[in-house]
């Protein structure tokens, strides 16, 4: 008999757990082909700091590209980062100055009020054809100083020319 009960303990433990997992409110899964593609890379060298606590381009990291209709982009950012928690940096791209690349933005932060290497990857579908322009933007969470710095942008997109 112990050992029944037992065992209905840990079915309504293990019960528990399931109702308890969070769901995915928000998932998407899409193809996005690279293949047969094309590449352009911008290096910014030299720090860049802002306080502003709305999006603003950071200087010099802007790649203009030729996309025939419907290409996929993968846009991949690495670079040195400061912004000692609970200070944070919010780092986006834009595509002809509308902030359509998924994600939307992510965020940044450093352990120490020291630079570290950070990376993040966006990818934008069914871009229509055309000279479009990407932009590389970022802000302080709070207004405090942030900085980013060595930023390497990496656009691919498929469709070759």
């Amino acid at each position: 008999m112990r050992r029944c009960w037992n065992f209905l303990g840990i079915l309504a433990v293990a019960g528990i757990a399931v109702l308890a997992r969070p769901t995915n409110a928000s998932a998407a899964v899409f193809s996005c082909l690279t293949f047969d593609h094309q590449t352009k890379t911008n290096v910014v060298g030299a720090t860049q700091t802002t306080t502003s606590s709305t999006f603003v381009d950071v200087p010099g990291a802007s790649i203009t590209f030729f996309a025939n209709s419907n290409s996929c982009v993968i846009v991949e950012i690495s670079a040195q980062v400061r912004a000692m928690f609970p200070r944070s940096l919010q780092l986006r791209v834009t595509l002809d100055g509308a902030a359509v690349i998924q994600p939307n933005f992510v965020i940044l932060y450093t352990d120490e009020n020291d630079f570290d290497e950070r990376a993040a990857t966006f990818v934008l579908r069914n871009v229509a054809g055309g000279t479009r322009e990407l932009n590389v933007q970022f802000r302080s969470m709070n207004g405090d100083p942030v900085s980013v710095a060595k930023m390497l942008t990496v656009l691919r997109r498929n469709n070759v020319d």
